[in-house]
């Protein structure tokens, strides 16, 4: 049933996918396809009719196409139909239709009767175990095996004695099918019987290993006894089911029993053993696992580590710790990663109880941990551990505080810098926190603006730009007359960037215009006249008539210097008409392509404001006088469309 309608959703999903007029078209007529089976259409058009019908037939069709059933080309499609048509006269046709066939399409129909469980065909079946063909035979073992019952399964247990091994086989895997069956169906009981005799029997030994697998299953938490047996057996296909059924079995209890065949165990099978448990998800097995895996191979501890990060707990805790810092990169690597995905309750205290006194190798990778887990309560052994000798376990400190830490940690890190000097490290937390935290950051900061080495007072100014706020922007422009010139230098540039980081500061622009005209250096000049152009273009607060008297006072100190592109560049993302007309007069000068490029730019997304003629004009003056032949080509395409 299933199946079929699986068929009929793939059926429909595809007829969707069709025009109308072939959607009328897409369930056809039961009596047309009957019609094409009782004519003398090919065959392969036969055969997919009775792929159709497999979906749209019923009880209807059944008498058309159980004598296809005696047809070699046509039997398989046939069944195809008849397994799928949910009526009883489907498996009535199957039943009548056998003593008619032999060979390849009698064993299709047995195989058929299998698939629709058709307890009526059970004598008949019994009947063709002993037929004198084995297909045969062994097909009509495995049907019974599928439908069940007790006079089926009374047949197959006495099958397991035949002495053709084939047969057997096919029997032993059918009561297998069948317990299975019976399982389900709340026969435990049964199950367990057929699954026990099989077990016994003189089957191939997978058949065997399926028995005894079931028959463990079978008995619920009574069959968790059998495992530590099958552990211990010397029949190696047994050990392999005591793995199976360690990774299989929900909830299983490491009893006293267990553990103690888990200990005594040789040394590779008990680390196969563990690998099995680590992948069950078993949390129950944790202990032994924790207590076991000090013994075994990197591969072994590797596999159980990583199993952890699903079934772990705060106990798991110091031996991941041990191994997050233990020489073997690939261990130490897997314990981190179940350290840092681990969810469960008293994890992150465990990590910190840990910390607390944990060797140099341990203690950095724990605390790392606190910063990828983002564990607040960690913050005051971070703050503890900057200081520390190990420099590996200073780094990861640091590194924590940066992610974690609040302007309270700023004087620490602060003073650090004043001692051990400018550290990457370092530098790179405080400009985290204090981007973190901004402005009130700046009573902590000032330190190291008042240190007397020049490279500390340098770093600092990145700290101020990372804080922002008006009291940091006037530390920066005050900085600019530091006596030391990589200070000064280092203040124009925090300075001249402040409008790229922060676009919404309306402070920057004065200071930055007096420093473009003033300055005591070019390169002074050059850096603030490039932020003052940034200002005045990602101002939100100016109009843009003071965009554009800005932008002419940009003009003005950049004429004749490379810094003029960037004034003309400016110009065309203030959309007025004196913006364009500045522009215009540029297109003779030096600089007439880029002036050409920005009058494109800023007539083609400005209609309103500026005149229909004289943004004509200008792109007139584009096609006349630019090189740019790609230029030309745009611009007369928006010549066009200026109406």
């Amino acid at each position: 049933m299933r199946q079929r309608a699986y068929l009929i959703l793939t059926v429909l999903l595809a007829a969707s996918l069709l025009s109308p007029m072939a959607l009328l078209h897409a369930a056809p007529s039961e009596a047309e396809l009957i019609g094409v089976l009782k004519s003398d259409a090919p065959k392969a058009e036969k055969a997919i009719t009775c792929k159709k019908l497999a979906v749209w037939g019923s009880k209807d069709a059944v008498p058309v196409l159980v004598p296809l059933l005696k047809d070699e080309q046509l039997a398989s499609w046939a069944r195809i139909a008849l397994e799928q048509i949910p009526d009883p006269a489907c498996k009535k046709g199957l039943r009548d239709a056998a003593p008619g066939l032999k060979g390849r399409m009698l064993i299709g129909v047995i195989n058929s009767l299998g698939v629709l469980q058709d307890a009526e065909a059970v004598p008949m079946l019994i009947t063709k175990t002993a037929d004198a063909d084995p297909e045969i035979a062994c097909a009509a073992a495995a049907a019974l095996g599928r439908i069940g019952g007790d006079k089926a399964t009374d047949a197959l247990v006495k099958l397991l004695k035949h002495s053709n091994m084939e047969l057997r086989s096919t029997a032993a895997y059918a009561c297998n099918v069948s317990a299975e069956k019976c399982l389900k169906a709340g026969n435990g009981a049964k199950a367990i019987s057929l699954y026990g005799t099989v077990a016994k029997a003189e089957v191939p030994g997978q058949r065997i290993r399926e028995a005894t697998e079931g028959g463990v299953l079978a008995r619920g938490e009574a069959g968790h006894a059998m495992i530590p047996n099958l552990l211990a057996s010397k029949d190696m296909d047994m050990f392999q089911v005591a793995l199976r059924l360690l990774r299989r079995v929900p909830g299983l209890k490491i009893d006293d029993k267990m553990l103690a065949t888990l200990k005594a165990l040789p040394r590779s099978r008990q680390e196969t053993a563990l690998v099995a448990l680590a992948n069950s998800g078993n949390s129950q097995a944790l202990p032994v696992l924790i207590d076991l895996s000090k013994s075994i191979s990197k591969e072994g501890q590797r596999a159980i580590v990583s199993s952890m990060a699903k079934i772990g707990n705060a106990s798991c805790v110091p031996l991941l710790a041990k191994h997050a810092g233990g020489a073997d990169p690939e261990l130490a690597e897997t314990a981190m990663i179940s350290l840092v995905v681990m969810r469960c309750e008293g994890i992150e205290e465990s990590i910190i109880s840990e910390l607390k006194s944990a060797p140099p190798a341990q203690c950095c990778a724990l605390l790392k941990i606190v910063d990828y887990r983002e564990i607040k309560e960690g913050l005051p052994l971070a703050a503890k551990y900057v200081n520390n000798q190990d420099k590996s376990v200073a780094d990861a400190a640091v590194s924590a505080l940066a992610k974690l830490g609040s302007v309270e940690h700023i004087p620490g890190l602060v003073g650090l810098v004043a001692k051990k000097g400018p550290d990457p490290a370092l530098i790179k937390a405080l400009r985290t926190i204090s981007s973190r935290n901004g402005a009130k950051s700046l009573p902590a900061l000032r330190p190291l603006l008042q240190n007397k080495e020049s490279d500390i007072r340098r770093e600092a100014l990145h700290c101020l730009a990372s804080a922002g706020g008006p009291d940091a922007l006037a530390a920066l422009v005050a900085a600019i007359n530091d006596k030391d010139e990589g200070v000064s230098d280092q203040a124009v540039r925090a300075l001249s960037t402040w409008p790229n980081v922060w676009p919404d500061d309306p402070s920057a622009g004065e200071p930055l215009l007096k420093l473009a005209k003033d300055g005591k250096k070019q390169l002074h000049k050059v850096l603030a006249l490039r932020g003052y152009a940034e200002y005045v273009r990602t101002s939100k607060k100016m109009s843009p008539a003071d965009k554009f008297t800005a932008a002419k006072e940009i003009m003005k100190l950049a004429a004749g210097t490379p810094e003029e592109g960037k004034a003309i560049a400016l110009l065309a993302t203030i959309r007025t008409e004196d913006s364009l007309k500045i522009l215009m007069q540029h297109t003779s000068s030096e600089r007439k392509e880029e002036a050409f490029a920005a009058i494109f730019q800023l007539v083609e997304v400005s209609a309103d404001g500026i005149p229909k003629d004289l943004r004509r004009q200008a792109v007139q003056q584009i096609m006349e006088g630019s090189k740019n032949r790609r230029l030309k080509k745009r611009a007369a395409e928006l010549l066009g469309r200026i109406k």
